[in-house]
């Protein structure tokens, strides 16, 4: 008895949860389309950037130089407890 109580009960919650989206998305208020494109309009231009300091040749500075990398992944178990700060 009591699963059939369940089985009629899931549809009935399922149809009562969909009309009320529907109906809910009749009412809801039209996008303000002005705003959105001053939004967008306002993040799509070119970011300004000022250089930290004076030009310089790297190939010259590191001539002669070496650098060391060391890669880190969670695949590795010695560095597992490594996390960002």
């Amino acid at each position: 008895m009591i699963s059939k109580i369940r089985s009629l009960l899931l549809p009935l919650g399922i149809a009562v949860s969909l009309a009320g989206s529907l109906s809910g998305a009749a009412r809801a208020a039209p996008p303000d389309l002005a705003a959105a494109q001053t939004l967008v309009e306002e993040h799509s231009k070119l970011p300004s950037f000022t250089p930290p300091g004076a030009p310089f040749d790297a190939p010259a500075c590191m001539k002669g130089k070496k650098i060391l990398t060391m890669p880190v992944s969670s695949a590795n178990p010695l560095t597992k407890n490594i996390a960002p700060p």
